[in-house]
């Protein structure tokens, strides 16, 4: 039998083809899993779209199951706190801090003193707020609620608002609103009210106090 010499740069070029081969091959395969992980992420059951649809229905039946009525008929809501409630550490030095600078600016302005006085003590009366006095330590997972006053003249009902700041952070860097659940949207859409509106000669708008 003769024998003949073995074509090393034929086998090498073999090679390198069956390399370059299983090269595209993972690329292809790298590439599909992540077009699969972002169609996932956009339509997938983990998409956040679906997360909020679900975490809605989750704040739906919260108050479902907790919602109760006092002796005066109004509703007492519990507030749907997420999972991570413990994340909320120093509140006091913020709210004080917002605290004493809404003190400065009301003691310059006696009608806005006055005003704002006014708006606290009508929340104590309603039972919104009530006065902690002998406060010795605390509470874990309290959250100090900072607010201000915002003045409005051309309201023909209260020119004076108190607004209140969930999202003011903790020294953490988490706020009330950062630890509660989003529910669903009270509201219609914006689009139908404007179409409900033209569909009428006359229109009404109105404030509710």
């Amino acid at each position: 039998m003769e024998r003949r010499p073995l074509n090393l740069e034929a086998l090498w070029l073999h090679c390198t083809c069956l390399l370059g081969i299983s090269s595209f091959g993972a690329s292809l395969e790298t590439d599909w899993k992540a077009l699969h992980l972002e169609d996932d992420a956009i339509y997938g059951h983990m998409s956040k779209p679906n997360l909020r649809i679900l975490e809605e229905k989750e704040v739906v039946s919260h108050f479902q199951k907790t919602a109760t009525r006092n002796d005066d008929g109004r509703f007492v809501l519990q507030l749907p706190i997420k999972a991570n409630a413990n994340k909320l550490e120093d509140s006091v030095t913020m709210a004080t801090s917002r605290f004493m600078s809404v003190e400065r600016r009301i003691q310059k302005d006696p009608y806005l003193h006055t005003e704002y006085i006014k708006f606290m003590q009508e929340y104590l009366e309603m039972g919104h707020i009530q006065e902690v006095c002998s406060e010795l330590s605390i509470p874990l997972n309290a959250y100090y609620l900072p607010h201000r006053a915002v003045q409005k003249t051309s309201s023909l009902t209260k020119k004076v608002r108190v607004i209140f700041y969930a999202s003011a952070r903790s020294s953490s860097g988490i706020s009330l609103n950062d630890i509660l659940m989003r529910g669903p949207s009270v509201q219609e859409e914006l689009f139908e009210i404007l179409i409900r509106f033209r569909r009428h000669q006359h229109v009404i708008t109105s404030d509710i106090e």
